[in-house]
This record gives structure tokens, sequence and C-alpha cells, in this order.
């Protein structure tokens, strides 16, 4: 019970200085070739996502979840996709044009056509450039990412290593 009120509190501790935050939120697409290696196979495969996330202007800190379909193993799988990144570098280029990177965390849940769940995860580390209009309103963004990971699809984890390409409109309040 204690651990429950300490978690608890801890996350309205957290929330309530989110308050006066400018907060971003919009939706992204991507586009995500990747490769699945362990010690039978190697094959290369591809999904496609649609994100929804939120970045906050006072932190290093963009969020998002979302959903993922494509072909992995010649099969078809679909599924929910998490990420947190983590900006090291934001850089104002020009006026209203910025270029970013940093590290993140990533977390799927993928199932197949016969809805066996394969869990994956690993860290990213992306780089981007955004343009931002109207008043610092709408941010457009574009961002290239190098993703290992971990997908435990068989009885044996495959080392999957991606490379999504992802574009999006984010709208601050």
């Amino acid at each position: 019970m204690k651990f429950k009120l300490f978690c608890f509190a801890s996350l309205i501790f957290f929330l309530i200085p989110l308050k006066g935050y400018s907060i971003g939120a919009g939706i992204q697409i991507g586009i995500n070739p990747f490769s699945i290696s362990n010690s039978e196979y190697s094959e290369n495969s591809f999904e496609g996502n649609i994100t929804g996330t939120l970045r906050f202007s006072r932190l290093p800190l963009v969020a998002g979840a979302g959903f993922n379909a494509g072909i992995c193993d010649s099969d078809f799988i679909f599924g929910f996709s998490t990420f947190a990144d983590c900006f090291i570098i934001d850089h104002q280029i020009k006026n209203n044009w910025n270029f970013y990177s940093g590290i993140g965390l990533i977390g799927n849940l993928n199932f197949d056509t016969a809805f066996n769940v394969f869990p994956e995860a690993g860290t990213r580390v992306f780089l981007g450039a955004s343009v931002i209009f109207i008043d610092n309103f709408i941010e457009l963004n574009l961002q290239a990412n190098a993703q290992p990971s971990v997908l435990f699809k068989n009885e044996e984890p495959e080392f999957r290593l991606s490379f999504p390409i992802e574009s999006g409109i984010r709208f601050h309040f």
C-alpha cells in the first residue's frame, strides 16, 4: 500500500509542474525497412507506422504511441508501438528551422494473422529537422532513426536492426 501511495504521489508531483509547459501534439507517419538475424537466417522486411506524438517545449522529450503493420519473415504482422526520445542536441539553424538529435527507447507488441504475440524492445538514435510556422503553432518535422532491438518471435530472441524514416506535424499549445 505504501508503494502504491508513493507511486501516485510521485506521478502527481511530476505532472503538476507540466501544467505550465507548452505541449505540442500531433501525428507522424513513417516507413521502416529492417533486417532480422539470428543464428539460422537473416531476412530483410519492412513495415509502416502511424503514431500520435507529444513534445514538451521545456523538457527535451518527445513521446508517442501508435500502430504499425508490415511484412516480417514473409508473414503479415501488425501491432502497437511506443517510443520516448530525449533530445541531446536541439539547435536553431535559422529563425524557425531547427536541427535535433538524441537517443530514445522503443517498445512494440506485434501480432501475426494467427494472433501470436511478438514483443520487441530496443533503443534508437535519431536525427531530424523541423520547421515551425505561425507564431510557433505548427511544426513540420522529418526524422531518421537507427533502431537496434530484440524481437521475441521464436524460442530464441532475434536481433532486429531498423532504419525508420518518419515525417509529421504537431500543433503547439
